[in-house]
């Protein structure tokens, strides 16, 4: 038998708990990063340091009046720090290094007989003072948007500058004081720099020659633990966010109107479990952001946006179409509920999802039709009802915009930091199956999460063509379809009349013996079939047809029987 519950992972591979050989490990790909909600309910990113050399101050770091001493001892308890001297004014420690959009720099540093350092990346400066653990002179520049400071413990800092520039170099003065680095002598210590995407300093990464990334990353299959009670292997269609810098809201192809809005607020955890989400306040009259994105004609669209109650409760999406036809929906942020205005054209689809700690993700999805095409995104007061309230200072927190083209409900989020971004179809097969598939008889089973699509889904065995293959599908209308190919020549592919709903979980079972095919569906018998030729040389257990017709809907459990269970065995076995 194959039994594969997803729990165990590496990159390309997912693990089958039976048989343990590992003919029954499914290969994964997907050649993009991606997300996922974890085990701890927060999304999890991909993430990695950029910066080369990231603790090797004494290799691609250029000097200008300094000098370096290795072995020094660390915020870690390691010797890995550096005594960074200073021989002249304006002496730095810089290396080259192209980045733009939003990235965070970071680097850990302890006074020496210096008290202060400046962090610059060619357009911002920032002082920070290591006595008294506080932000200096910030000289701002354009792109700047938070800088910290934060103790980690035996006088050694982590001093942070965020910002949404177009850099080729950083550097790192030793400073007499706050705005001067004019002093010709002196020291601090320093280890660990890192430059990253995002508007806040994760988890330092070591780098050597070349930059290293972690988390979900490309090829990483995903264990979603949305549904807290066990994890899925999440597998989406491809997907790109147009939004260029989906959490930095400003600093994106959306236009602001009369909003306020202030990053890296301390004021509550993002959906990610960390300070990087936005608070947006209303700064005057039907305060927004919008756009008017080019996409074609008839084209679906699907705008999805993260929110969190401040003072206000309420929040809107809003789309337009190309005949300048309107609609918004408003999610109560109090209760988790969304509605519709009364003043709809679009008739547009949308839900609202609960992500813990008072978060949702909203979302809308309509039609373009044939003209322009904009959307808002707009907080206001609860108290004032859904046609007003468009003023005043109410705010709300917000995070991960989203805009997909050619979509009709949103996909797992997809960050966005300066540019769009696609993640590509994911892919699951176990190609070395054959030795637990037989032709004569069989069972697979297959628990999934529901998740309506656009295009057809196929989850089958097959000999890694569409010749001899065996499983069953579901079209954009969500029927469940089984069917059987054997040498080329299609047995059936029968509509059930089973129809699955977004969202819902099921059991099928798909059974052949005696050249007969029955299937099971949450407990009933679903169908059974007249006299077909078996499929034969089935060796690939793949959660797609082999051809372009991929299964994208969460899955829990996948097995193959290699013997027919009885029908009361496989009702008990598909029973929820």
């Amino acid at each position: 038998s194959l039994v594969l519950i997803p729990s165990g992972t590496k990159t390309g591979k997912v693990f089958s708990q039976k048989p343990v050989s590992g003919d029954g490990d499914f290969t994964f790909t997907r050649a993009s990063a991606a997300t996922r909600v974890n085990a701890d309910g927060n999304i999890e990113k991909e993430r990695g340091n950029v910066l080369l050399q990231s603790n090797s101050f004494s290799t691609t770091w250029i000097d200008v009046s300094t000098n370096k001493t290795s072995g020094q001892s660390g915020y870690d308890g390691s010797n890995d720090a550096w005594l960074l001297s200073k021989t002249n004014a304006s002496a730095r420690l810089y290396q080259n290094i192209t980045y733009s959009g939003v990235n965070t720099f970071s680097v850990y540093v302890k006074a020496g007989t210096l008290n202060w350092v400046m962090l610059n990346n060619g357009t911002n400066s920032v002082w920070y003072d290591l006595q008294n653990g506080v932000v200096g002179t910030n000289s701002a520049g354009g792109g700047s948007l938070d800088a910290s400071i934060e103790s980690v413990g035996s006088g050694w800092y982590r001093v942070i500058l965020v910002s949404s520039v177009s850099a080729s170099l950083i550097r790192i003065y030793p400073a007499k004081g706050d705005n001067d680095v004019s002093g010709t002598s002196g020291n601090i210590y320093i280890q660990d720099a890192q430059i990253e995407q995002g508007l806040v300093a994760r988890d330092y990464i070591e780098t050597t020659t070349a930059a290293v990334y972690g988390g979900i990353t490309d090829n990483t299959p995903r264990l979603d633990y949305t549904d807290s009670s066990c994890p899925a292997l999440l597998l989406e269609p491809q997907r790109t966010n147009t939004i260029t810098a989906s959490e930095y809201f400003d600093g994106s192809n959306l236009t602001n109107s009369s909003i306020s809005a202030e990053y890296n607020t301390a004021d509550t955890l993002s959906p990610e479990g960390i300070y990087n989400a936005a608070k947006l306040t209303a700064a005057g009259t039907f305060p927004r952001y919008y756009d008017f994105p080019s996409i074609g004609d008839n084209v679906n669209v699907t705008m999805s946006c993260f929110a969190k109650a401040g003072d206000a409760n309420k929040f809107a999406l809003t789309g337009y179409n190309k005949n300048s036809e309107t609609a918004s929906v408003f999610f109560d942020l109090l209760d988790g509920t969304a509605a519709l205005a009364s003043y709809d054209d679009l008739s547009p689809s949308y839900d609202i999802e609960d992500y813990g700690n008072g978060w949702y993700r909203c979302w809308i999805s309509w039609s373009s039709g044939s003209g322009a095409v904009s959307f808002g995104i707009r907080p206001f007061n609860h108290a004032q009802g859904q046609t007003g309230g468009w003023s005043g200072s109410n705010y709300i927190y917000a995070y991960g915009a989203q805009l997909e083209q050619d979509a009709t409900y949103a996909t797992s989020y997809i960050p966005t930091y300066g540019s769009s971004v696609s993640r590509v179809q994911d892919e699951a097969d176990a190609f070395n199956a054959g030795d637990l598939i037989t032709d004569n008889e069989g069972v697979l089973f297959v628990e999934f999460d529901f998740a309506k699509q656009d295009v057809s889904q196929t989850i089958c065995l097959n000999n890694n063509n569409p010749s001899n293959r065996i499983g069953f599908w579901t079209p954009a209308t969500a029927d469940l379809h089984i069917f059987a190919t054997s040498g080329g020549t299609s047995q059936f592919s029968t509509d059930t009349g089973f129809n699955l709903v977004d969202g819902e979980t099921y059991k099928v079972a798909v059974k052949w013996t005696n050249n007969i095919v029955t299937a099971f569906a949450n407990g009933n018998l679903i169908f059974t079939s007249s006299t077909i030729t078996n499929p034969v040389n089935l060796y690939v257990a793949s959660m797609n047809n082999s051809t372009t017709t991929f299964w994208d809907s969460p899955v829990k459990q996948y097995m193959v029987f290699p013997t027919a269970l009885t029908d009361q065995e496989a009702i008990d076995l598909t029973t929820i």
